[in-house]
């Protein structure tokens, strides 16, 4: 089975110490149920914790030679106080020599409460030190983790965002191609409209075609291209009615992806002009058509 280093590294020693919820509790004992080696981990550490709570816990007995010191240093104290016994006088009186005072017996040196309580307190300091440890990683995993969180989020929000404008662009172009083919089914749709077919006279684009609706009341035109060249950014395409022989532009205009268009022509009144055809210009357009760059051209009678 995997080893999960969260369950051994934040859950155990609380486990130890019997200090985790039922939940915790329960999920510790399933993994170790299915895992031989965390179980013999968990093992391990039970005494070592042990040992440290026991030594935070249980009191010190002083050494039988702090209590033998301190007796005997009583007992000589004692004997220093009472006064000596008297001597028989001798018969011809002499100098004796002063008694000799007792010396006290060695008392042991006082144990320093660091020596007395050292141990306790530096077990219970290791203690805290193995909680402060599993709890500062607990919770540095879990802000990491909340953290990578925030980042995926940000990232997606930042993806979706993108996705948002591109469909939003999408949207405007097909509203404007909805709106073209709406005038130009509305100039097919006038009583005594006039429709003419516009083909590719050269053979170099020959599924570029394209046709030309008029409104012979209005004298409006609806120019509608389809499959043109895709053009470069100095390059636009022109149109252009002939009128009495010679060229007149039309205006200029440009094609989607699709190489699709729809122009608007004023002053197209049937019997105006004998022909109408589209070039390729550059940008900005040009007084006469480039001649070879008509891609459209049809004729017209009334």
């Amino acid at each position: 089975m995997e080893r999960n280093t969260r369950i051994e590294e934040e859950l155990f020693p609380f486990y130890v110490l019997d200090a985790l919820t039922a939940e915790e509790r329960l999920e510790v004992d399933d993994y170790v149920a299915g895992n031989r080696e965390a179980r013999a981990r968990l093992a391990q550490l039970t005494p070592a914790v042990a040992d440290l709570s026991a030594a935070a816990t249980t009191p010190i007995t002083p050494s039988p030679a702090v209590k033998a010191g301190l007796l005997a240093r009583i007992e000589a104290e004692g004997q220093a106080v009472a006064p000596p016994a008297a001597a028989p006088r001798p018969a011809a009186p002499a100098p004796r020599p002063a008694p000799r005072r007792a010396q006290p017996a060695p008392v042991a040196p006082r144990r320093s409460w660091w020596q007395v309580f050292g141990p306790a307190l530096a077990g219970l300091a290791a203690l805290v030190l193995i909680f402060s440890a599993v709890v500062v990683g607990r919770y540095s995993r879990r802000v990491d983790e909340l953290q990578g969180q925030l980042a995926t989020l940000e990232e997606s929000s930042q993806t979706l965002e993108a996705q948002l404008d591109a469909l939003e662009g999408e949207n405007q172009t097909l509203r404007r191609e909805l709106s073209a083919r709406d005038d130009q089914l509305a100039a097919l749709l006038t009583p005594g409209a006039i429709t003419v077919a516009l083909g590719d006279l050269t053979g170099e684009h020959p599924e570029s075609h394209g046709a030309l609706t008029i409104d012979p009341a209005s004298g409006e035109g609806v120019l509608s291209v389809a499959n043109l060249p895709p053009l470069t950014a100095d390059q636009t395409y022109q149109a252009w009615l002939i009128v009495d022989g010679a060229p007149v532009s039309a205006g200029t205009f440009a094609v989607d992806g699709d190489g699709a268009a729809h122009h608007t022509i004023s002053g197209a009144q049937p019997g105006a002009f004998e022909a109408v055809g589209v070039s390729l210009e550059p940008a900005g357009g040009s007084d006469q058509p480039t001649p070879d760059q008509i891609i459209l051209l049809a004729g017209f009678s009334s």
